[in-house]
């Protein structure tokens, strides 16, 4: 009997027994932690991005857009050459969109378009007639043109686009079974440019001129 009332006296005895286990506070910190840590990691790997920044890059996509048919459509309205390039070097970038005298973009030229549309700034350059309307993209940046050789893309009279120097873009992939290829203009938002989750707009111009954009998801 004594052994017995002294094992419950054991059992129940203040401060004698372990605590296992952890309070509210305790796990709510934890919580609270946890979350910070994956909202950063989020941050840098380019999952949070303000609403007004993804509307920069689909803004900026569109205008890509806008300026390839522009060029398409001016080379069949006034039948000579235009060249649209894309200078991804220079910073900010610049487009450029000159039209020439005869049907191939050979010999003298007059810039139609000259826009830094990834400058935060209105400068000199813009629409024909001089004047700061040009729109302007700073949050975002282009990453990539293909082909890789591809200095400016000459559309021309009849319809078909080819490299500046009269070359046909040939296609990407050896084994396709056409003669010519597709050639693009990859865009991202600034932030995420090197982000393995960052989504790529990417304007496709074809072989007859035609463009579209197609969305590039990791």
């Amino acid at each position: 009997m004594r052994r017995t009332g002294n094992q419950a006296h054991f059992q129940a005895g203040g401060g004698r027994s372990s605590r296992s286990g952890f309070t509210l506070i305790e796990l709510l910190m934890a919580i609270a932690v946890l979350v910070v840590l994956l909202v950063g990691a989020a941050v840098s790997l380019g999952m949070f991005t303000p609403r007004s920044s993804r509307a920069d890059l689909h803004g900026a996509t569109n205008f890509l857009l806008d300026q390839v048919e522009f060029a398409r459509a001016g080379a069949t309205m006034r039948n000579q050459a235009f060249e649209l390039t894309v200078d991804s070097i220079a910073s900010p970038q610049q487009l450029v969109i000159r039209n020439y005298q005869g049907t191939h973009c050979m010999g003298t030229a007059v810039p139609v378009r000259e826009i830094e549309f990834t400058s935060a700034l209105d400068g000199p350059s813009g629409w024909p007639g001089g004047g700061d309307g040009a729109p302007r993209f700073p949050e975002v940046t282009v990453i990539e043109v293909t082909p890789n050789d591809l200095t400016g893309l000459c559309f021309r009279p009849d319809g078909r686009v080819t490299h500046p120097d009269g070359r046909v873009i040939e296609p990407l992939d050896p084994a396709s079974p056409f003669a010519a290829g597709e050639a693009s203009i990859a865009l991202r938002l600034r932030v995420e440019r090197d982000s393995p989750l960052a989504i790529t707009h990417r304007v496709v111009i074809s072989y007859n001129g035609i463009a579209k954009i197609e969305y590039e998801v990791p």
